[in-house]
């Protein structure tokens, strides 16, 4: 039975570090805790008992030892429920957090696809601004070029029939 509450004991100091998450946990978990050492203290009391003839033990020696020991188990009963709500509780964040990572991964890779899609448009509209104006420019070079041809072709018309003394109508 010692050694139980050894193995108990230790595990609920191991514990100690797991049971960061809710302090009102901690707090009921440090209260069974030290109520079970209390209640182990009578219990381990109550076997050196002697009241019968003789410094034998009576039945009542025994039954209140019982008592005690089913009172041990009970609290025992009440941290282990306390524990198991816990670990759920811990499995449960955990189940969450990994369920939140997942879906901000996925935002980031969805994120991220837009932001290429954006650049790579970008891009597109980059270059045929580029070759727009490129283009227009070329044009505008003809486009002098052209008029430049025109205006000397006019000059030389007119020089020719002002040579020749012929009058326009």
């Amino acid at each position: 039975m010692l050694r139980h509450f050894l193995v108990l004991t230790c595990c609920c100091y191991s514990l100690n570090s797991f049971a960061n998450g809710n302090s009102a946990e901690r707090a009921e978990l440090i209260h069974l805790l030290e109520g079970r050492a209390a209640q182990f203290r009578e219990y381990t009391g109550s076997l050196q008992q002697k009241s019968g003839i003789f410094g034998q033990r009576t039945k009542t020696d025994l039954k209140g030892s019982h008592d005690r020991l089913a009172a041990i188990v009970e609290t025992d009963n009440e941290i282990i429920r306390l524990l198991d709500r816990m670990l759920d509780q811990r499995t449960f964040e955990r189940v969450s957090m990994t369920y939140d990572a997942s879906r901000d991964a996925d935002r980031i890779r969805n994120l991220q696809a837009v932001s290429d899609t954006m650049t790579a448009r970008a891009a597109r509209y980059e270059a045929e601004l580029t070759k727009y104006k490129s283009g227009r420019s070329g044009r505008s070079a003809w486009l002098w070029f052209f008029a430049l041809l025109a205006l000397a072709e006019g000059a030389i018309i007119l020089r020719l029939r002002k040579s020749s003394g012929r009058r326009f109508t």
